[in-house]
């Protein structure tokens, strides 16, 4: 379901300009394991240390696996489109990350 995703163009123009790159965007899609809910039914995908963990495990490149450390995306609550990726940091970024509510 998730490779089904559409990407809006507000998603590919905050990802050009937070330096997201799509092999980012992939990888959270791909192995995202912390789901947040959000207002307007939308959530957030992430990645857990374990989620990442697991990957430096299989071999991926440390620099990459520090890019995905911070990167978040946001989905649409019908669960048909990426709205918005960012790069979580500091406490307003915390809502994003958080698991529960």
């Amino acid at each position: 379901m998730q490779s089904e995703l559409k990407i809006t163009k507000h998603a590919g123009r905050r990802m050009n300009q937070r330096g997201i790159r799509p092999a980012e965007l992939d990888a959270v899609l791909r192995y995202g394991d912390v789901e947040v809910r959000l207002p307007g039914g939308a959530h957030s995908l992430s990645m857990s240390r374990t989620a990442l963990d697991e990957l430096r495990n299989e071999g991926t490149e440390a620099h990459f696996i520090e890019r995905l450390r911070r990167v978040a995306i946001v989905i649409a609550n019908d669960q048909g489109s990426v709205v918005t990726a960012l790069k979580v940091y500091g406490r307003e970024g915390r809502r994003y990350r958080r698991e529960g509510k």
